[in-house]
């Protein structure tokens, strides 16, 4: 901790004891301190150096996933997502079977999402299903820098796995299969390292499976 408090001896302390604490312990090949390496010990600038306290690695974004994993912490609570005016390229696979299954259920020919906003009975809906799945995408980023990936994998699986058997369902139309995927989506247990996921998440989450392909909307 004294070098650390003092990074200014840092550079001598390290070419001095480099044989008892360098040399071989690095890698399983053997290091002699050059003079080249010396050369580039002494021309570093160890006021670089930073070390972290305890509390302060707790309070570090970036030890965040760590800490969640290692101490099992339950992670934040991931604010709610926006969905943007205009339809985004990463949404337009969904977006299109949704387009879909508005015409299969009301005999339309909508071609565009302008068009799906202008429907009496489709438009609430549309912008209900878009909420949703920026929500599951916000969800999504907000906890892949912030939990174990794997954890977001499970979550993501668990979904996936507990609505495909009322997917694979018999359905008077897709638009009914849909909305009976939602429904059932609404009231899974999945969750995050014991974080309760909000409803609007987990059917959001839906729609990126349907973006994904594993689990489409309409054939």
């Amino acid at each position: 901790m004294t070098l650390l408090q003092n990074p200014s001896t840092i550079a001598r302390a390290l070419i001095g004891n480099w044989d008892n604490y360098c040399k071989n312990k690095i890698t399983n090949v053997p290091v002699p301190l050059t003079d080249r390496l010396k050369a580039l010990i002494d021309g570093y600038d160890f006021v670089n150096v930073e070390y972290l306290t305890a509390p302060l690695i707790v309070k570090d974004p970036a030890a965040r996933a760590a800490l969640i994993k290692v101490l099992g912490l339950i992670p934040d609570e991931a604010p709610p997502g926006v969905a943007p005016v205009s339809i985004q390229p990463e949404e337009l696979e969904y977006v299109d079977q949704l387009r879909r299954v508005y015409n299969e259920a009301s005999g339309s020919e909508i071609q565009t999402a302008d068009e799906i906003l202008r429907h009496p009975e489709h438009a609430q809906h549309f912008l209900d299903q878009r909420t949703r799945y920026f929500d599951a995408e916000h969800f999504q980023r907000f906890h892949r820098d912030s939990s174990p990936p794997e954890a977001l994998a499970a979550f993501r699986e668990d979904v996936y796995h507990g609505v495909i058997d009322v997917h694979r369902q018999r359905h008077p139309s897709s638009l009914e299969r849909l909305d009976a995927v939602m429904r059932h989506a609404s009231t899974l247990p999945a969750g995050l390292i014991g974080r309760v996921v909000r409803v609007p998440v987990k059917q959001g989450m839906c729609h990126h499976l349907a973006n994904e392909g594993r689990m489409k909307w309409i054939p």
